[in-house]
């Protein structure tokens, strides 16, 4: 089950960021709208379908356990909200200093595995078992996963962290292809995967 959890958080959406214009303010402006878009659009699965972002093997693994990638990233980031402090830019690089918050991920999947392991021994659980095999323990997992997201909701976890962009010749910015580790742990509420 951890295992099942680590691999759908490690999964990291790739967010892709435009921005272009002849002044720099221009391109600050265009900046902070698209990373307000991203979020935006990170919290809305039904419109946006992140299994494009995702690795397709990774995306092939968690249907073999009945996993729905969009339902589950819908419910991860579902309390995402942001704040933007600060755009700094630099030599063809930005950095994007801001605040995170998220439902703590890590507290949220300890407690469902707490419920999780508790439920196996109640006689429901076997009856599942026996109707549904594997396939149903995964359902109930993700069952429980979904409900403690909805009850700890207010257990936040909240970060100050930087987004660093590099820009491209055709004037497009995208992420630098390192230093946004503290980005995307804040994105799903600091999980450390050590749980």
């Amino acid at each position: 089950m951890r295992r099942l959890f680590s691999l759908l958080l490690v999964a990291l959406v790739v967010i892709g960021l435009v921005g272009c214009g002849p002044s720099r303010a221009d391109e600050e402006e265009s900046i902070r709208a698209k990373v307000d878009n991203t979020f935006a659009a990170l919290q809305d699965t039904a419109e946006h379908d992140v299994t494009t972002y995702i690795n397709e093997q990774v995306v092939e693994e968690l249907a073999t356990y009945g996993v729905d990638t969009n339902q589950f990233f819908a419910a991860l980031l579902k309390n995402l909200s942001h704040t933007i402090n600060e755009i700094t830019i630099e030599d063809g690089t930005a950095q994007v200093a801001m605040t995170v918050s998220n439902v703590n991920t890590d507290e949220v999947m300890k407690a469902t595995l707490e419920d999780f392991d508790a439920w196996t021994e109640t006689d429901e659980a076997v009856t599942v078992y026996k109707e549904n095999g594997e396939a149903g323990l995964y359902q109930k997992l993700f069952e429980l996963f979904y409900a403690r997201i909805d009850q700890m909701a207010g257990d936040a976890a909240t970060a100050d962290v930087t987004l660093n962009l590099q820009k491209l010749e055709d004037g497009t910015w995208n992420l630098a292809e390192s230093g946004n580790e503290g980005f995307y742990a804040a994105v799903y509420g600091g999980a450390t995967f050590k749980f």
